[in-house]
């Protein structure tokens, strides 16, 4: 496929935050923040992002006895081409069998005012669901 059109404009600006703060238990918590500003021109959406502003937000706590970190995450889009934001959480929770190279991930996700979604729900720009992950790294 062949893109026509002058692209030369896109422009994103980006802040992050990332926190791990450790316990003498070995507990630890983490936090991670992003605000993103996407520009690709008027009223641009794609399927992860659009011409607008972004956020994100995610914490969690590492219980060293369980060896598990219960966790929550937050998205907001503000898209030019949609007239309501599109909003996500996802509440979770990590079990590592061997760190990050072996875990295991059960997580509850949503999604809400994303027409992109409309065509996989049981009701109109909502989708939720209910995962189970088994990560692996060799």
């Amino acid at each position: 496929n062949i893109v026509t059109g002058d692209h030369s404009g896109v422009v994103h600006y980006a802040l992050d935050a990332y926190l791990e703060y450790p316990f003498a238990s070995g507990d630890m918590f983490h936090f991670y923040s992003s605000f993103i500003r996407f520009n690709y021109g008027g009223d641009y959406v794609s399927r992860w992002a659009g011409t607008g502003t972004h956020g994100y937000f995610q914490a969690g706590y590492y219980l060293k006895k369980l060896n598990a970190m219960p966790y929550l995450a937050v998205q907001q889009g503000d898209y030019d081409g949609y007239i309501d934001p599109v909003r996500s959480y996802d509440v979770g929770v990590n079990y590592y069998i061997h760190g990050h190279n072996c875990k295991l991930t059960l997580e509850y996700h949503h999604v809400s005012g994303d027409p992109r979604e409309a065509g996989i729900s049981t009701q109109d720009d909502v989708l939720s669901q209910l995962r189970l992950q088994f990560h692996i790294f060799i």
